[in-house]
This record gives structure tokens, C-alpha cells and sequence, in this order.
């Protein structure tokens, strides 16, 4: 294998129908990919994707924007239910989860307690966390310094700033790297990376959204997660070879090795 796409949603339109041309495709160019719910019913879909196709894996919560679908004691027992065979299923993290204070209205407390217990779930089962956060930095680390210590913890599209990106320093998370690394204005992300830890960086394309250069203004898919892993190269001044090396190695040891 030569790339992990350690979050993308295999399970969202227009990638569904798609789906089994584009995991062959990466099987095929030697990719692996995380296919990662947002509700029950893609996490149950996810899991299906995971059973399917070797190079696909699972991660299974409810994204902080959909909270407000199904009542979180329900949900918590449809995600134990697929966790509860979590080997079979390919189930390799628990998320996506976390703050979104973008898309409005939202409600905090019932943002603040989903993602409660999905950390609850994480060190339940031992798995990684996935972490959404957006424009909820600081409130999201709160949460994350008091609940999830000593759990492997990635925030997931980063694009935090060089202050926060310390903060989530110390607490030992590991950054993933989406295709706004590629785009024009994103001068801070640029800086950013540079002061991450080398081996807690892992590379994603959050298709079907936010296609890397050159392919904006079209579908995102899981092929293009070589533009952003060259990209971080080219910016951290690493071969073509040591930076696929490196955010392979270090997505196999996060996800694939328990």
C-alpha cells in the first residue's frame, strides 16, 4: 500500500453510488481508506462498505451537526450494537464526533454530551477518537483535556490555528491533513504543519467535499489523496517516497495496530 485516506464518506452521495469502482480503483493504486459515519444509519453503511472491501475500514458515531436526529441513549445502543463485534465489522475508530458551532442553530449541551460519550465509547472499546470541530476550538479542547487523556485522539480536516495547534500538541493528538492544504489562501495551515510532530500526521480527503488543486469545482474521491500527501511533502521538504512512507506508517500504526 502506498496511501490511507483516513477519513472519507464512501457512504455520502454521490461517492455511494460510485462506490465499488472507486474502492477497486484505490485497491488497485494501492489505497486504503476509512469510511466514516455521521448517523446511524451511514455508520451502518460504513460498516457494510468495511465487510465489502478489503481496503476499506469503518468508523462508526454521529457528527455533531446531527445530533438533533435521534435521542443520544438510542444511539449510543445502535453503536454499541456494531461495536459489540467490532473486529468483524472493521469498525477501526469511533467518530466522527465532536463541535460544530459553524452550522447554525446548534445546540452546545446536546453537542457537549454526544461527544461525552463518544470519548466514553473510545476508551471503551480502545479505539482511536475521530474528532470534528469547527469554529469550536477552544471549547473542544476544554472537553478533550478533561474526558479524553491517554486516548488516540485525531482531529480530523485541521485547520487550527498555530496556537491551538500547541494546545492540541500536548494532549499528544495526531492532525489530519485535508485538500485545503493544496488551495491557494491557505496560508496559516501552510505554517501550521510545520510545527506538527512529523509522526502525528496523517493525510485524509473528507470526500466528497473539499477537492484538492486541481480538481476543484468537481466530486472529491478518495483517488486524490495523493495531491495532499505530495503537497505536505513539497512543504515539509520531503521525497515523494518519505512522506508516503511516513503517513502510511503512521495511519497502519493508529488504526490497524490494537
Amino acid at each position: 500500500m502506498k496511501y490511507y485516506d483516513v477519513h472519507t464518506h464512501l457512504n455520502c452521495d454521490p461517492l455511494t453510488k460510485d462506490v465499488e469502482r472507486i474502492a477497486n480503483t484505490c485497491l488497485s493504486k494501492g489505497i486504503l481508506i476509512n469510511d466514516i459515519g455521521v448517523d446511524i444509519p451511514s455508520s451502518l453503511v460504513a460498516v457494510q462498505h468495511a465487510k465489502q472491501f478489503e481496503n476499506v475500514f469503518a468508523c462508526v458515531g454521529v457528527h455533531p451537526s446531527d445530533t438533533n436526529k435521534t435521542p443520544l441513549k438510542i444511539c449510543i445502543k445502535e453503536l454499541e450494537g456494531m461495536l459489540k463485534d467490532k473486529d468483524r465489522n472493521k469498525i477501526i475508530a469511533i467518530g466522527e464526533t465532536g463541535l460544530d458551532f459553524f452550522h447554525k442553530p446548534y445546540n452546545e449541551e446536546e453537542q457537549t454530551s454526544f461527544f461525552i460519550a463518544h470519548i466514553a465509547l473510545a476508551r471503551k472499546y480502545n479505539l482511536p477518537l475521530m474528532v470534528h470541530v469547527r469554529d469550536a476550538f477552544e471549547k473542544c479542547y476544554e472537553i478533550l483535556h478533561k474526558h479524553a487523556q491517554g486516548l488516540k485522539i485525531i482531529i480530523h480536516c485541521y485547520n487550527g490555528s498555530i496556537a491551538i495547534t500547541h494546545k492540541l500538541n500536548n494532549l499528544n493528538c495526531f492532525f489530519s491533513i485535508p485538500g485545503i492544504i493544496t488551495f491557494k489562501n491557505a496560508h496559516e495551515l501552510k505554517e501550521v504543519i510545520k510545527i506538527i510532530p512529523l509522526n502525528k500526521l496523517l493525510s485524509e480527503t473528507d470526500a466528497p467535499w473539499l477537492t484538492p488543486e486541481p480538481h476543484r469545482g468537481k466530486t472529491n474521491t478518495p483517488e486524490y489523496i495523493d495531491l495532499i500527501v505530495n503537497k505536505i511533502g513539497e512543504l515539509l521538504k520531503l521525497s515523494e517516497q518519505d512522506v508516503q512512507e511516513t503517513l502510511l506508517n503512521n495511519a497502519i500504526q493508529l488504526f490497524q495496530n490494537k
